[in-house]
């Protein structure tokens, strides 16, 4: 099929599918993607009445202006009909689909059927989904993923259960000792959450770590956490709650909501804080410890240097918590890295990178080739390899026209 990679070009098989003369491969991904919007009914859910009255106003202004509608003689056809049907959810869902090419935006949502194809091997690279392993302060591990629902093993007086699927719990009094360690791990395309001994919660991205005391201590709540992990912390004013981040920033609070951003590959650690507040302190340097308040991004540099960015967007941030990829004019490169974790893929590049950034929402419950579909209408194309029994799954290859 033809790739659809200009504004003018979707514009144009949009007006056809209006007025009947699309291909039965252009009306084909029209209603995919119309169709993946009416199967998430709340997904404007956050936007307020005036902004979903607005965003109506604005595409029902766009298709009277530029899509000539059938005469009001013919019923339900052209304008009239799509008018009739039409709520505020659909006009959101024809906007996306008229502005996905013009500004680089994407929405995708569990597909009914694909639309145009990425190329792919036999087989296609399924998404991650709840792999951990729990590491006990004696050497043992627990492959939470095979394990049933129920209590996985008990240390002194703490109790360890598998509450759901991608959860595990501990409960129990117990003491702190030094060399009672436990240390959750989500591989490669993988997640997971963990209640803490003092009711905290902690959610792992893929390619994170976790590791706790299974008591903590009377004075404080200390753990350690590398790549990705969004926090909970249960109040207590007498112990304030500290993350060691890989050993290079140490983050100290009481009761709050924050998100911490530390892979390797990513150009700076960073802390946001989505509720309450904390204090952000860079192990190697003299610089001032800085207090975070709802809203705020701390970037910590490999040298050392923290910068705070003011009134973020928070929701981007945890998108990946909540289901979801999710940018905010993002390169290629960036986009690449979250899809290489989340579905346990190298990624190589065949010429110069396109300098196009990306803003949108792709959720993270499809297959590699139906997220891969949504970027290939901004004009970047994409070949997914397998690559033998490795410990990769494949290989997505980013390739410049």
């Amino acid at each position: 099929m033809k790739p659809y990679n200009s504004q003018p070009d979707l514009q144009s098989m949009f007006r056809k599918y209006l007025n009947g003369t699309a291909t039965p491969e252009e009306k084909r991904l029209v209603e995919a993607l119309y169709d993946r919007f009416e199967e998430q009914p709340d997904i404007l859910d956050s936007y307020s009445e005036q902004e979903k009255q607005a965003l109506e106003y604005r595409m029902e202004s766009y298709l009277k202006t530029h899509i000539h509608p059938q005469t009001p003689t013919l019923p339900l056809t052209g304008w009239a009909r799509w008018r009739q049907h039409f709520s505020w959810r659909h006009i959101a869902a024809a906007s996306v689909l008229v502005a996905c090419l013009g500004g680089g935006y994407f929405y995708l949502n569990t597909p009914k059927q694909p639309i145009p194809q990425v190329q792919i091997t036999p087989q296609d690279l399924t998404p991650g989904g709840d792999h951990a392993t729990l590491t006990l302060s004696d050497g043992s591990q627990i492959m939470l993923d095979n394990a049933s629902n129920g209590m996985l093993a008990k240390q002194g007086e703490m109790t360890i259960h598998k509450v759901e699927p991608g959860l595990v719990a501990y409960s129990g009094k117990g003491l702190f000792a030094e060399n009672q360690f436990n240390t959750i791990t989500a591989p490669t395309g993988g997640r997971y959450s963990v209640v803490l001994p003092d009711g905290s919660r902690a959610w792992l991205n893929a390619e994170s770590s976790l590791k706790f005391p299974t008591a903590f201590a009377q004075n404080e709540r200390k753990v350690a956490i590398a790549g990705e992990v969004y926090f909970e912390v249960a109040p207590d004013k007498q112990k304030p709650f500290l993350v060691d981040v890989q050993g290079v920033q140490t983050i100290k609070v009481l009761g709050t909501h924050f998100n911490v951003n530390a892979y390797g590959d990513e150009a700076a650690v960073t802390t946001t804080l989505l509720e309450g507040s904390v204090v952000i302190s860079a192990a190697h340097t003299h610089a001032k410890a800085i207090q975070l308040k709802p809203g705020d991004q701390a970037s910590l540099s490999s040298k050392g240097a923290i910068q705070v960015e003011k009134d973020v967007n928070t929701e981007k941030v945890i998108a990946w918590k909540n289901g979801f990829f999710q940018f905010e004019k993002a390169n290629i490169k960036t986009v690449m890295r979250q899809l290489a974790r989340w579905y346990n893929v190298d990624v190589a590049y065949e010429g110069t990178p396109s300098d196009r950034t990306f803003s949108g929402k792709i959720a993270r419950n499809v297959n590699a080739s139906e997220a891969l579909e949504i970027l290939q209408f901004t004009g970047v194309n994409f070949r997914v390899e397998q690559v033998g029994n490795g410990t990769k799954k494949g290989r997505i290859v980013v390739t410049t026209p």
